[in-house]
Order: C-alpha cells, then sequence, then structure tokens
C-alpha cells in the first residue's frame, strides 16, 4: 500500500501501512475464545505433530484430548466461569493444559515463576482470589501447603509431580485430578472472548503486584495478525519453547502463536547458565525461537558452532535488554557465518498491549536499533509528556498505542488503569506505555527509554526501585535510601540492582547493612534482593535537591568493576 507522509504525524499518516499488503491490513480478526482458535486453526491437521516434551509426544488430536480431559476435571471439582487457577511451576506441558482447559469451562489462570516466594504466592493468590492452586512437587514444602490452605480462599491444591513430602488430603496429585473427570463431558462455557483468559502479574516485587488483565481477543487478534504477517509461519514447522509463559510474550508469541500456527512446539527448559544449548540448537534444529541476547553470545563462543549449518532457524526472534547496535551487527555476522537467512526478531510492547505493537516482520521493516513497524491493525505516535500533544517524525516522547490487544485494564485497580488506558481528543483509547521513544518518516518505531524508573534483572524479570525504597527505609538504622541499577556483572545484557544506604547518626554502618540484607532476604524473592550494599555517609543530589542516580550508578559500576573478583563488601 502506498502511503506519503502529508502531515508530518504518525497516527494520521501512518507511513508504516505500506509494508503491508492490502490482504493484511484488512483482515477479519477473531472474535472466540482462544480454546476455540486453537482448535479451529488446526481442524484440518489433527494427526500433525503438535509437542514434544518430557511429560510425551502429541499430534493436535492428542493434544485437544488432553485438553478437554483437564477441562473436564476442572469442571468435576467446581471450577467454571468467574473462577480463577494459580500455578507455580517451570517450563511444562501441564502450562498450556491447564491455559486452554481452563478457558474451556469459562475460567481464568494465572501463572507464576518458580522464583516466586511464599509471600508473593500469596499476595498474588489473595489479590486475585485464586480458588486453585496448580504447582510443581519439587515447590511445595508442607509449609507453603499449609500456609495457603490457611490464608487464601484456595480449597484445592494439585500437585503436577510426586513430591517426596507427604500431603494434605485435601491436596491431589495430577493423576488423581485427571481421573476425578473421566467419563465426563464438561460443558463449554459460553463464554465472552472479550472477558478474562490471564492474568499476568507484573510485579511481585513490592507485595502488591500488579495484576494484567488478558482476554481471549488480546491472545488471538495479536496472533491472528502475526501469523498473517510476513514472518512465514507455516504449519509442519517447528519452534523451541525455552521459556514458562508466566508473562504476556512467552505466552501470546510463545505458546499460543505456535500452536495456532500449526507448528510442533518442542519443550525444552534452559538452564540459568545456559549449558548445553549449543549442543540443543544441533540436535533439535528448530524453525524458529524466541531468544534473549545471552543465548546468541553463548552460541557465538560454543566451539560446537564451529562450521556448523543453521540454515534450519528461519525466524530468530530476539527481547530483553542488552540488543545494542554493537550486538546486532554482532549477531548479524553470526548468521552470516552459519547460513542463516533471517535477521534478529525484535520488536516492542509490553503486558499490557498483549506483548506485541511493532514488530520486525521482514527484512524492509529490519533496521539495527529500531524495533520495526507498528503492526498492521495498531497505530503507534510520540506525544509530548507535558502538553499532551502528538509529536512529528523523528522526535521523542511517551510511546502511546492504538490496538486491537489492548488489554482489560489492571485487576481491581481502576485509578491505575484509567492513568494508563487514556481516551485523546480524537475519541479513542491510547495505551501510555511508560516508555520513551520515536516513530520516524519511514514508520519504524525507536525506543529510547522509560519514563519511571523500571530495572529488568535475569531472566526478564522487572525491579521497581521506588518500591523497594518505601519497604527498605523502614529497616531500624536507616535515614535515606536509594536502589539503583548497574550492568549485571554475571549476566551482561540484564542489569542488577544495587542498594545506596546512609545510616541514622549514631549507628553503626555494618550492622545497618546486615539489618537491610536480611531484611530483603526475609521479604523478596532472590533476584529482587540488591546485588551489593553500599554505605555512605551522604547521596549526591541534583540542583532538584534529589539523589543523582546516574552518579551513584557510575560509583557502583567503576567499583563493580574493579572489584568483582572480590567477594569482599565494599
Amino acid at each position: 500500500m502506498n502511503t506519503t507522509n502529508k502531515t508530518g504525524y504518525p497516527s494520521q499518516d501512518r507511513p508504516w501501512l505500506k509494508y503491508y499488503t492490502e490482504e493484511q491490513i484488512n483482515i477479519t480478526l477473531p472474535q472466540m475464545t482462544a480454546y476455540h482458535y486453537l482448535k479451529q486453526q488446526n481442524a484440518t491437521q489433527l494427526d500433525a505433530p503438535a509437542i514434544d516434551s518430557a511429560h510425551g509426544n502429541y499430534t493436535y488430536r492428542e493434544l485437544f484430548s488432553a485438553i478437554d480431559a483437564t477441562a473436564a476435571a476442572l469442571h468435576a471439582i467446581g471450577f467454571g466461569a468467574g473462577k480463577k487457577l494459580l500455578t507455580l511451576m517451570p517450563v511444562l506441558l501441564h502450562e498450556i493444559l491447564l491455559l486452554y482447559g481452563a478457558d474451556a469451562v469459562g475460567g481464568a489462570i494465572c501463572l507464576l515463576p518458580a522464583e516466586y516466594t511464599k509471600d508473593g504466592i500469596l499476595t498474588t493468590a489473595n489479590k486475585i482470589e485464586a480458588d486453585l492452586f496448580f504447582v510443581h512437587g519439587k515447590l511445595l514444602t508442607p509449609e507453603l501447603e499449609q500456609t495457603i490452605y490457611g490464608e487464601t480462599g484456595i480449597r484445592t491444591i494439585v500437585v503436577i509431580e510426586p513430591t517426596q513430602d507427604p500431603l494434605d488430603e485435601r491436596t491431589l496429585s495430577w493423576a488423581t485430578f485427571l481421573s476425578m473427570g473421566q467419563g465426563i463431558s464438561f460443558p463449554e462455557a459460553e463464554k465472552d472472548p472479550a472477558g478474562l483468559l490471564f492474568l499476568a502479574s507484573t510485579g511481585g516485587t513490592t507485595g502488591e503486584p500488579k495484576c494484567v488483565m488478558l482476554s481471549d481477543n488480546c491472545f488471538n487478534q495479536a496472533v491472528h495478525q502475526l501469523i498473517h504477517s510476513d514472518l512465514g509461519y507455516a504449519p509442519g514447522d517447528t519452534w523451541l519453547r525455552l521459556w514458562p509463559i508466566f508473562i504476556a510474550s512467552t505466552a501470546v508469541a510463545g505458546c499460543h502463536l505456535p500452536l495456532c500456527a500449526g507448528m510442533k512446539m518442542i519443550i525444552r527448559p534452559i538452564s540459568s547458565d545456559f549449558t548445553g544449548f549449543d549442543r540443543m540448537i544441533l540436535e533439535e534444529k528448530p524453525n524458529h525461537l524466541m531468544m534473549v541476547p545471552q543465548l546468541w553470545d553463548a552460541l557465538e563462543a560454543s566451539p560446537l558452532m564451529e562450521g556448523a549449518d543453521l540454515s534450519f532457524i528461519k525466524v530468530a526472534g530476539g527481547g530483553g535488554f542488552g540488543i545494542t547496535r554493537e550486538f546486532e551487527e554482532r549477531v548479524q555476522r553470526f548468521f552470516e557465518a552459519h547460513n542463516i537467512h533471517a535477521y534478529l526478531g525484535y520488536g516492542w510492547g509490553c503486558t499490557e498491549s498483549s506483548a506485541t505493537i511493532s514488530n520486525r516482520t521482514s527484512f524492509a521493516t529490519t533496521r539495527i536499533g529500531t524495533s520495526g513497524a507498528p503492526m498492521a491493525k495498531c497505530v503507534v505516535a510520540a506525544f509530548d509528556p507535558e502538553s499532551g500533544l502528538e509529536l512529528p517524525y523523528g522526535e521523542v516522547g511517551e510511546l502511546c498505542a492504538q490496538t486491537p490487544t489492548l488489554m482489560m485494564g489492571y485487576y481491581n485497580d481502576p485509578e491505575l488503569t484509567a492513568k494508563t488506558l487514556r481516551i485523546h481528543p480524537d475519541g479513542k483509547i491510547w495505551l501510555h506505555s511508560g516508555d520513551l521513544g520515536m516513530v520516524d518518516a519511514d514508520g519504524l518505531v525507536t525506543v529510547t527509554g522509560r519514563m519511571t524508573r523500571t530495572i529488568t534483572v535475569f531472566p526478564g524479570l522487572k525491579v521497581y526501585p521506588q518500591a523497594l525504597e518505601n519497604a527498605v527505609s523502614t529497616v531500624a538504622g536507616v535515614h535515606h535510601v536509594v536502589f539503583c541499577k548497574i550492568p549485571n556483572p554475571e549476566h551482561p545484557g540484564f542489569w542488577a540492582s544495587v542498594c545506596f544506604i546512609v545510616p541514622e547518626h549514631g549507628c553503626i554502618p555494618e550492622e545497618v547493612r546486615q539489618r537491610v540484607s536480611r531484611f530483603c532476604q526475609e521479604t523478596y524473592p532472590d533476584y529482587s534482593c540488591p546485588r551489593f550494599i553500599f554505605m555512605r555517609e551522604s547521596l549526591p543530589m541534583t540542583r532538584a535537591n534529589k539523589p543523582n542516580i546516574l552518579v551513584l550508578e557510575q560509583e557502583a559500576t567503576d567499583w563493580v568493576t574493579e572489584e568483582f573478583r572480590n567477594t569482599a563488601q565494599p
């Protein structure tokens, strides 16, 4: 489609439409549950391979049978419309069965990462009023089990794999759970596809995580656009899934997309140090995968990659911190050396948009340093944070978007929802992302930073400094506290949080440091705790009488660079 930049403003000219065909622009988006969309997409290839996992290999026919068995069991124990289930597990087939099984009977699901602490689990369970809890046996302790029964409204726990500890009589094994649905025909819920399917927890750090509500339409309409883009997803292709699906990007683009595209999903958990990933790539030969920069680094450094032909890779998705111009150039050289006829798939989006707003869907939309073009059904523009006016091409402001995949809102938080989803003078709802960036005259999006402080730590989880500062300031002996970030010395491309403490007058600094360290370890998951705690007599301040974060971050980075191998605290 030919477009011209007549007005000088992206939202009116929409120059990115030149990258799409008329069919892609005018495509009708599905209006059905994710469960039905998945079945509809694969109705003609039921005997094609769908899943390759440690828990078995499945054709689409067998996968649908397993999903229906899960739905029947959920129905048998009283789970249905309006109910919510909570999970705590690593990368497993069961995530898929529970996602679609819950959807089939009209319920919703919230998946937590295996690293969540007891307090985080309890907070989330009570916040979303969860009815059921599914957990991997290795993560369920007698203490956690009894605390869940005693301090939440959860009435049944289902253990995915056996635990060595004795179980409460209310706790079921996965096999017992499934047996409850045998011989039962569950009534498919007449569910509104604009209703709740997925609760994505974006916090956990504060004790009161934000929960983003995503609907069936969010999942389906994001995936439908990707399937009908130039990415070339095809039935029979293979997709390597490395990550659990507790966030929107891995649930929508990393799970729903490959299955609805008719691919075979190869489920293989990845170790935190990425050991064996190089061999996994050579053995599995995936056509598609989603990666973080550290995985490309691991391949580049692997002796097994010398002379390896990786031409089987069709689409190489990438995300996370560390995607710099230098990194992209390095990846492109790796592609050329290993016969990969692809580009680094990279986009921009957020949980509130069901992960994807703009994307590199072709070589034409791929330019180093940018996040591709808005999807065909999306509109993106930068707005002046002060005046609220749209900015012309090339000017940096807050990136805002119109998209059919907007979240329903934040769970039980209408005030925050109203701040994020705003009606503009054009009468349309715009998502205010909090990201700073611009749209250029070619319609490509560039992200330059965040309007608020957020630290993304390995393996892609978010830490919120202000919330941590509010909590740590209550520790005895703490006068001032500032959290900031440094490059993670063990996982390049990610950040690590550090903490600066000014002790109260008369307090012994080392004692205060130990109290802060103990408080963080007892209160937060490991990924939220500060990597280093620095003690200071005072804080550097800006002219506005605020802590100078840039000075503190440079100070901490310099120390870590010089002293990282020395385990002593500064």
